[in-house]
């Protein structure tokens, strides 16, 4: 996790399973809006670094992060 604004803002890296040096960085943004709420996903791919071949450290991340966003968007 590298950002979290509650109920606005999810900042996290990823990358697939079996390719590590594909890190992307990923921002899920939640706003509201008259009938409910936008959310709006980006993601950019980084440079590969050392840490990044922790594998299951990413995967872990990103499971957070989706449990994290779903947390987020229950409370809308």
């Amino acid at each position: 996790m590298e950002r979290i604004d509650d109920g606005q803002r999810l900042d996290f890296t990823w990358w697939p399973a079996l390719r590590p040096a594909d890190r992307s960085s990923v921002s899920i943004t939640v706003a509201p809006t008259e009938s409910g709420c936008r959310v709006r996903v980006t993601e950019r791919r980084v440079e590969a670094r050392a840490s990044a071949n922790r594998l299951p450290v990413g995967l872990w991340a990103w499971r957070l992060a989706v449990l994290s966003l779903a947390g987020c968007l229950s409370r809308i």
